[in-house]
């Protein structure tokens, strides 16, 4: 089967799933090109975007490997708050510049309501949230990394342990 490959990887009821993953690639792509990247509706689409491919993926559970789902999870989540920290951040940095930093103003002005929403930007949000980030990509590259490591803990072990035969014999006489 030529197209095998898309969906070897999926529980046999969930082949479709990698049509999911597209249509949320098409999505992202259409957000990103077609609404104004001064609408206060981008980011938030796009998160919503983010979030509803997070909750399928943890709803479905499609992965015939449990370690695959929980990457996909992981990935998930952590391209998502690095989305809202990088718009965040983005968008702080840009107040110098009032025709960039849109999604300050409108939070600030309280929308109309004289009440600011946001106030001045909090350090604190941002740094939690990038250490957030920091602890998703560690916890994937470990688990990434988790079966090199395993395997070679078993080589050394077994290495250990041969050399330690002739040593525990020599002991004896």
């Amino acid at each position: 089967d030529k197209i095998g490959l898309f969906y070897v990887c999926y529980k046999q009821e969930y082949y479709w799933f990698e049509l999911a993953i597209v249509a949320r690639r098409l999505a992202l792509a259409v957000l990103i090109s077609v609404v104004p990247q001064t609408s206060l509706a981008r980011p938030t689409l796009i998160v919503v975007c983010f979030l509803a491919a997070l909750t399928l993926q943890y709803w479905v559970w499609p992965f015939k490997q449990r370690r695959d789902n929980v990457l996909e999870v992981l990935a998930l989540a952590t391209t998502t708050i690095t989305f809202v920290a990088q718009t965040t951040w983005w968008d702080r940095t840009s107040l110098l510049h009032p025709s960039v930093g849109y999604y300050s103003q409108v939070l600030a002005s309280g929308v109309g309501s004289g009440n600011s929403i946001l106030g001045e930007p909090n350090d604190a949000i941002l740094l939690s949230m990038a250490i957030l980030n920091i602890m998703l990509m560690s916890t994937m590259a470990g688990i990434l990394l988790w079966p090199p490591f395993k395997w070679l803990g078993l080589l050394l072990y077994r290495h250990t342990q041969h050399m330690l035969v002739p040593l525990k014999h020599n002991s004896q006489h």
